[in-house]
């Protein structure tokens, strides 16, 4: 999504070294979208300020397998003191739905990650009431959002690490366990998170390096991949005023086989990076990558694709039924960076 730029200059992005203190490397986001960067590194450490990190610690081991993530290293890690799992239970995590290493409740945890970093479009009501009924009600949004970061945190890190193979990665010098979201200083809950993420989406809809037309591709891309009803029901202004219509628009379910811009169409491989085979970025999309894009357009890209894909949470309870029984939805970015619905 696209809206006013928040600000970042040149001279923050590129400041020089105090004399005599050599600066520390610092990853893709913080040196090029220093605002992003914050944001994002909140909302990763304020995990682990969440109540049971143990089972955290439990679902995103198994997230790191399904996505092929062999560092291991998450982009906060959890804090000193939160339980490991066990070595019979490392030993048999892909074989948790059988294996007597993991009580009901770890399973029903386990299940439901997996369809949601996997398909989360086939998460259904099965799975949300053994979640339910693991978890209680209330804690069912806490694990849900707090999984979405965990998801996302691992596909954004690993997605930059092969485009920005000079950088850090994202998270790899971080101390996890931050402090929470709202300053208090006690546990951060789902609600609290979420406004985490909130913050995230706004400072990420306020870049404008990339064009209205080739966001709004990707966003829809995304839509379409976790069958978001809502999302897919909506329309920008920008990209629509900008010369995009239904046409354009549906040329992401065969993008490979359109007319469209060439950039266009790497930025939607990009997008189906991210969201299918976040380990697959090869030497030659990165090469297609860096050809059309210049490195701030290419994390804006990335982080397009990590907030649109919040929608997942909705899918995930679903909670994405669109406003309209019909047609389609206009929207905005305000200043802020939310999203305003236009009647």
């Amino acid at each position: 999504m696209t809206g006013t730029s928040p600000g970042v200059t040149v001279a923050a992005v590129h400041s020089e070294p105090t004399a005599g203190r050599p600066s520390p490397a610092q990853d893709p986001l913080a040196r090029l979208v220093p605002s992003v960067g914050a944001a994002f590194e909140r909302l990763q450490a304020d995990i682990w300020a969440m109540a049971s990190p143990d089972r955290l610690a439990l679902v995103d081991r198994r997230i790191a397998q399904l996505l092929g993530d062999g560092t291991g290293t998450a982009s906060a890690p959890a804090p000193a003191g939160t339980p490991d799992l066990s070595e019979g239970q490392m030993a048999d995590l892909s074989l948790w739905p059988s294996s007597p290493q993991f009580s009901d409740d770890e399973r029903a945890c386990l299940g439901f990650t997996e369809q949601f970093v996997i398909d989360v479009a086939g998460v259904d009501e099965q799975l949300r009431g053994e979640l339910a009924s693991a978890l209680g009600p209330s804690g069912v949004l806490d694990f849900v959002v707090a999984l979405f970061a965990l998801d996302y945190g691992r596909r954004v890190a690993m997605v930059l690490a092969p485009l920005f193979p000079d950088d850090p990665r994202p998270g790899s010098g971080r101390v996890g366990g931050g402090s929470p979201a709202d300053g208090t200083g006690g546990p951060v809950d789902g609600m609290a998170l979420l406004g985490a993420f909130d913050d995230l989406s706004r400072t990420v809809a306020l870049l404008d390096a990339v064009d209205p037309v080739t966001t709004e591709l990707v966003r829809l891309r995304g839509a379409r991949q976790h069958n978001c009803r809502l999302c897919q029901s909506t329309r920008s202004v920008r990209a629509l005023e900008a010369g995009a219509d239904e046409t354009l628009f549906d040329t992401t379910e065969r993008y490979e086989d359109s007319d469209l811009a060439e950039h266009q169409v790497v930025a939607l491989r990009l997008c189906d990076a991210v969201i299918t085979g976040p380990g697959s970025v090869g030497s030659t999309l990165v090469d297609q990558v860096h050809r059309w894009f210049t490195p701030a357009q290419v994390v804006e890209l990335v982080m397009d694709v990590m907030r649109n894909s919040g929608q997942k949470i909705a899918v995930a309870l679903a909670a994405d039924e669109p406003h309209v029984a019909s047609g389609i939805e206009r929207f905005e970015i305000t200043s802020r960076g939310d999203v305003e619905y236009l009647v």
